[in-house]
């Protein structure tokens, strides 16, 4: 499954003229099991494009495809059986304990009864599960945050996009997210969340969106440091535990390469290795198999897809 942006443009049309947020053209494949982070300023565009996905807004132009289906041709009830959207303001509902709040993200869903049962499950994980029957109205904002994200996930549509998902958030809640959603894009999901706690996302999501005043990245979060001694490398990256991973290398290079391969569930064949080569700042990545050559690379994302694409 995929998710495919052809030349979107986002904005409103308000009586004769067209405000185009963000200012360019988007181009961008998203396929099923990655976690998205989308980074940018204050009012650069981010839940204008996420709203657009949702079908909560048509576009200037361009076309919106899942698994060969152009959602901007659909109304947004009909978007909304494949795109689950969770709103950065979120008002609280009076009198309504949480597990009945968690059970309106099943309104219209079929297979209701079945999903009611994970609603427990879910509460759990998120560690709210001792605020179950509880008034919604009762609950702190962080609180609140955490059973709206429930009720988001209780719907189980493949693709999912959370405006600014940790708001409200202590750091200990934050990572629980990360981890929360890394593991829900692991079940054939697709998960965009805009964010501006960007250095804690870095260790999490498989690619970022960066908007920018005039252009817009789409890239590994590793690759942005791969030459750089940077601080998020080392505090973060060398807590994390990469031995099982056959790869040779040392450096910030090594510890990007194995933080991009650690987010994927690679079953690497005994006598397989990758091998880091390092010159100045020019990187290359070299697989061998039993010491054989099989292929090399000159950037982590075309040796992520090759990994992706052998299916290990």
């Amino acid at each position: 499954m995929e998710l495919n942006i052809f030349n979107l443009k986002c904005g409103y049309k308000i009586r004769k003229k067209t405000f185009i947020i963000p200012s360019y053209t988007l181009n961008i494949s998203v396929k099923s099991s990655q976690l998205i982070a989308l980074i940018g300023n204050n009012g650069i565009g981010k839940t204008t494009f996420l709203k657009t996905i949702a079908g909560l807004q048509k576009p200037i132009d361009g076309e919106i495809e899942y698994n060969k289906i152009i959602l901007n041709n659909l109304t947004g009830s009909e978007v909304s059986k494949y795109v689950s959207y969770l709103p950065a303001v979120n008002h609280k509902v009076p009198y309504i304990k949480v597990v009945d709040f968690v059970k309106f993200g099943l309104y219209k869903q079929k297979n209701k009864k079945e999903k009611e049962e994970n609603i427990k499950h879910i509460l759990e994980e998120l560690n709210i599960i001792h605020k179950s029957y509880d008034y919604v109205h009762q609950l702190s904002d962080g609180e609140y945050q955490l059973v709206n994200i429930a009720r988001i996930f209780i719907r189980d549509n493949p693709v999912v996009l959370l405006d600014e998902v940790c708001s409200h958030l202590d750091k200990e809640n934050r990572e629980l997210i990360y981890k929360f959603l890394l593991k829900k894009a692991s079940e054939d999901k697709i998960i965009i969340f805009s964010s501006h706690f960007y250095d804690e996302t870095f260790p999490y999501v498989h690619k970022i969106i960066i908007f920018e005043n005039n252009k817009y990245q789409f890239v590994l979060p590793e690759e942005l440091y791969l030459t750089t001694d940077h601080l998020i490398c080392n505090n973060l990256l060398r807590k994390m535990n990469f031995t099982k991973i056959p790869i040779i290398g040392d450096g910030i290079p090594y510890l990007c390469t194995c933080s991009a391969i650690a987010k994927y569930n690679f079953n690497f064949d005994s006598g397989f290795k990758i091998i880091i080569l390092q010159n100045n700042k020019k990187v290359l990545w070299v697989i061998k198999k039993d010491n054989k050559f099989v292929e090399r690379f000159d950037s982590l994302e075309t040796l992520i897809n090759y990994l992706k694409n052998k299916n290990l």
